[in-house]
């Protein structure tokens, strides 16, 4: 399983992204480690917990902390094995705190 962030129109190409489905994406790196699959997006606050179902199937949660509007957009989950793949997206909006006046 592999998260994926889309990259806006105007952003810049770089090797760093994929197409999937006519549209460019940042691979979120992925580090493995004892069953759980950490993601490290250059140290920042993003983590992914892949856990194995008694089935045999996998779940895979990613969590942003002290999220920043260059956040917010789409992602993909995507997962990929001999008979093909699959994917599911999810899109995260940030709304900022108003700050309250006395």
């Amino acid at each position: 399983m592999q998260w994926l962030k889309r990259l806006e129109d105007d952003a810049e190409h770089d090797a760093s992204h994929i197409v999937f489905n006519g549209e460019r994406f940042v691979v979120l790196p992925v580090v493995r480690q004892r069953g759980v699959a950490d993601v490290t997006d250059a140290g920042r606050r993003v983590s992914s917990a892949m856990v194995t179902r008694k089935d045999g199937s996998y779940l895979s949660k990613l969590t942003l902390r002290q999220i920043v509007n260059a956040d917010a957009g789409p992602y993909v989950c995507l997962s990929t094995n001999n008979a093909g793949y699959t994917f599911r997206r999810a899109h995260l909006s940030v709304e900022l705190p108003q700050v309250l006046r006395a």
